[in-house]
């Protein structure tokens, strides 16, 4: 796809009016409108990272993902720290299954942003499908200790808890933990029972 390249023509000519067309297709969830608009805005003005940034979100909610990180990677030429842009591209790459290359952008944004949690999640992930569970732990714990509550971080840990069966006491540690959390959870009370008998 060529994200340059206007992708209608209509009267509008102002940067204004495709941004707001834009952000008016966003909120009626019309992405691929809205994903129009704001290809025409980077056809006229290349340099508009936010215009960029915003695409590629519109071109995410329609799972055009290889589409998505170009427009990603137009936003972070132009803004190379953006805390949004780099998590953006390490999401993109975990559901891309490319574990080394979102490590590498998740571990960049985290060494700047210590309050990207959001990110550590994405980095235990990576790590986990990459066998690496120590990286993992560690990614998880910032994560949980941030965001406790939340039940994707147990979920994960849950998930993270499967590379350990062959080490019973800590398999039975991380379901126990993941238990308290979601006691209702099925999978989680089986898998316990079954690494305890």
């Amino acid at each position: 796809m060529n994200l340059l390249q206007p992708a209608c023509s209509t009267t509008f000519t102002a940067l204004g009016d495709w941004h707001r067309v834009g952000i008016t297709q966003y909120h009626l969830k019309n992405f691929e409108a809205a994903a129009t608009a704001y290809q025409n805005l980077v056809a006229r003005d290349p340099k508009y990272a936010d215009a960029w940034l915003n695409l590629g979100r519109m071109l995410y909610e329609q799972n055009k993902l290889d589409d998505a990180l170009e427009a990603y990677h137009k936003a972070r030429a132009l803004r190379p720290n953006d805390r949004k842009t780099l998590y953006m591209i390490g999401r993109i790459l975990v559901a891309k299954n490319q574990w080394d290359r979102a490590i590498e952008i998740l571990d960049t944004q985290v060494k700047r942003d210590t309050l990207a949690t959001e990110s550590w999640l994405l980095l235990a992930q990576a790590h986990r499908h990459k066998g690496d569970t120590k990286n993992a732990q560690e990614a998880l714990a910032t994560y949980i200790g941030a965001q406790g509550d939340r039940p994707e971080g147990w979920a994960e840990y849950f998930e993270l808890g499967k590379l350990y069966q062959g080490h019973i006491d800590a398999a039975q540690t991380i379901y126990r933990s993941v238990l308290k959390m979601l006691p209702s959870n099925k999978e989680v009370q089986d898998s316990l029972h079954t690494v305890s008998n």
